[in-house]
């Protein structure tokens, strides 16, 4: 990201602040998330930003996390640019979800504080959760610091709503570890993401739904339309590895 014309900032944050920092600059207009250790603090810091006025967007408060991917992927599919986040179980419980939202081809961007998944459900760290929905058909993105967290994130949204891609995106990082890190990040002005992301705006319209208009989403793919389909998402994935 080119931030020598714009100045940023400098400040120490933890890696949940930094999601959260990120997710608002990106100015999404739907966020619906529900909390879960070690994520809370990526959901609690929207909220503040949320009622304080910093963050303009619809904030939905589900009653868990299956409702939350599935309002961020309706949003989605509706136009809207969205944002969830969650962690170990919560990723479980909106697994047929996450599947749905990779079919439609919905360009969501979330944050999955990894924490394991074993059966003695584990407060630990640990990849699991990541590792089950790996072939989801989402594009994974993992950070190794602070920094990367701020700007993954950032740079999942050119990513999932580039025309030639279209697919959701999922930034991992290890919960525990850099979830409460406290780091030096360097954080754009919202200036530099607007310019950042403003090349979408010149890309072709995508297509998505209107109240009025007919267009099928979630239907059955069948026999030969379905490999058509699973063909496009693949050679799309194929794609992003030269758009990142």
């Amino acid at each position: 990201m080119n931030t020598t014309a714009i100045s940023s900032n400098i400040q120490v944050i933890t890696g949940n602040a930094a999601a959260a920092i990120a997710a608002k600059l990106a100015r999404p207009d739907v966020v619906a998330a529900y909390p879960i250790t070690p994520q809370t603090e990526v959901i609690e810091q929207i909220s503040s930003f949320h009622a304080s006025g910093d963050m303009d967007c619809e904030l939905i408060t589900v009653e868990g996390e299956n409702s939350a991917m599935n309002a961020v992927m309706a949003a989605s599919l509706a136009g809207g640019r969205v944002f969830t986040a969650s962690s170990s179980w919560g990723l479980v419980f909106m697994y047929d979800a996450v599947l749905a939202t990779a079919g439609a081809r919905a360009p969501v961007v979330m944050v999955n504080v990894n924490r394991e998944t074993p059966g003695i459900i584990a407060v630990s760290s640990g990849q699991q959760d990541m590792i089950s929905t790996r072939d989801a058909g989402w594009i994974f993105l993992i950070a190794e610091n602070c920094q990367e967290i701020m700007d993954l994130v950032l740079q999942s949204y050119r990513l999932a709503e580039d025309y030639d891609i279209q697919l959701p995106v999922m930034v991992h990082y290890d919960g525990f570890f850099l979830s409460y890190l406290s780091e030096g990040v360097e954080i754009p002005a919202q200036e530099t993401v607007d310019q950042f992301l403003s090349v979408l705006a010149s890309q072709p319209k995508r297509t998505v739904l209107r109240p009025g208009e007919k267009l099928g989403v979630g239907t059955h793919g069948i026999l030969g339309g379905y490999m058509e389909l699973r063909h496009k998402h693949v050679t799309a994935m194929e794609r992003s590895k030269a758009k990142i």
